[in-house]
């Protein structure tokens, strides 16, 4: 065989690099994701019971993709989503998307008596208004 010689292809750069997906984890204990960055955020409740969310001041979030993972269990862990994708929003996300593997109200998927909330549609309408890609 011949002596070959390979061409070095001149690097490219791309003037806007595609963004980086993050995860925030609003469960501790709740971590699917090991392989892609997590963005470490404070999360806590007033004293009223009312959740919070603090995002790390300079984090790069504008124009990116998050994915928001928790184990929902009640009405308050979904106030916790809320917050936190409204402060997403708030922080120029371009992308927002939830994991949410356990549905609170889904074993009410009918309403048994009249005068019973259907709960499951009730929680089914507020999490999708966060309108989430």
């Amino acid at each position: 065989m011949g002596n070959l010689r390979r061409k070095h292809a001149k690097p490219t750069f791309v003037e806007n690099p595609p963004p980086m997906t993050q995860v925030l984890y609003l469960d501790p204990h709740f971590r699917p994701y090991p392989h892609l960055a997590e963005l470490r955020a404070e999360t806590f409740r007033f004293a009223g019971g009312e959740p919070h969310v603090k995002l790390p001041p300079g984090a790069p979030l504008a124009g990116g993709r998050v994915i928001v993972a928790q184990r929902a269990r009640d009405w308050n862990d979904l106030g916790l989503i809320a917050v936190a994708v409204d402060a997403l929003r708030r922080a120029g996300v371009a992308r927002l998307e939830l994991l949410l593997p356990y549905f609170p109200g889904a074993r009410q998927d009918r309403v048994m008596v009249a005068g019973e909330p259907l709960t499951v549609r009730v929680y089914a309408d507020f999490v999708n208004a966060l309108a989430l890609d």
